[in-house]
């Protein structure tokens, strides 16, 4: 993959985005959701509007198939002055005081934006409710963030309001010492009662917007524990001992046992996102030293 970012032309910002198709048999908007993680909403009004092409033609059709070897560009403008639109989501929030905030994110809604992407964040929401958030200089998009979920996942997140819970909280993060709890609905019924997955994970070398297991990836670890099973499914508990990216939906769909509604890495059919949530969260506190933890119900979403 090849993209450039952020050429301004006027009062607009221009920025053109190369894919390299491996696989083809698949729509062209499906295939620049998976690579951007932008809407279907907004990939639509782009596609139409020309302003993406496959192999130097102009594609006006979001249904246009792919094939293997195509390229993809995609030349996406945003006025300065383009005014993006709230959607209908609430935000939770569980605790807050001078130094973090802990809330639950829904289901859908992105954490942070990129350049080129215009759509309320779930640190837009934040910032409307009130809650000043700590930014380093050159990084606004990302301000509070110590970590991050899916778009499609749900659940318990911490966002920092000062340098020091920034570095606090960072540190926790990487030495492991975060509690981090998850439920995930998987497909299949899955036999043991424990499992654990002791695989390393690197980004895959020919989808760029993928993770997959690989000996030359880096060192991760989940703990699976089955809740309860059902005909054609399993309700289990995942604990990461690590981080990586993506690394829950890699690991189950690496045993054989992909996330339901999981539309990368197994079955999207459900149409509904991952059946995918945070549900525990604990780590100390960067001025009191308490050890805090945080628990929620599992969601309705996850077990309808």
């Amino acid at each position: 993959m090849i993209a450039r970012w952020g050429v301004f032309y006027g009062r607009c910002l221009l920025t053109e985005k190369k894919f390299h198709v491996s696989d083809g048999n698949i729509r062209l908007d499906r295939f620049l959701h998976g690579c951007t993680g932008f809407s279907r909403r907004v990939l639509k009004e782009s596609i139409q509007n020309s302003l993406v092409s496959v192999n130097n033609r102009v594609v006006v059709k979001p249904s246009f198939l792919l094939s293997p070897d195509d390229l993809v560009v995609f030349d996406y403008h945003v006025s300065e002055d383009e005014d993006v639109s709230w959607e209908d989501y609430r935000i939770e929030y569980m605790f807050e005081d001078e130094d973090l905030v802990v809330l639950y994110k829904p289901c859908g809604l992105l954490v942070h934006s990129s350049e080129g992407l215009r759509e309320k964040t779930l640190i837009d929401y934040v910032r409307r409710d009130g809650i000043s958030l700590y930014c380093q200089e050159g990084l606004q998009f990302r301000s509070g963030l110590v970590h991050r979920l899916d778009r499609m996942t749900e659940g318990l997140m911490v966002l920092v309001k000062t340098e020091e819970a920034s570095q606090s909280l960072t540190e926790q993060f990487k030495q492991r010492t975060i509690e981090k709890g998850y439920v995930a609905m998987v497909k299949g019924n899955m036999q043991n009662d424990e499992i654990d997955i002791d695989q390393p994970i690197a980004r895959h070398n020919i989808h760029d917007h993928r993770f997959c297991v690989s000996k030359g990836g880096k060192p991760s670890f989940s703990r699976v524990e089955v809740l309860k099973r059902y005909n054609s499914k399993t309700l289990c508990r995942v604990i990461p001992k690590t981080g990586r990216t993506h690394q829950i939906r890699v690991h189950l769909s690496f045993v054989g046992h992909p996330v339901l509604g999981d539309s990368v890495y197994g079955d999207a059919s459900q149409r509904k996102g991952q059946l995918l949530q945070s549900y525990f969260l604990g780590f100390t506190h960067p001025r009191s030293m308490d050890r805090m933890r945080f628990s929620t119900a599992i969601s309705e979403r996850i077990l309808s």
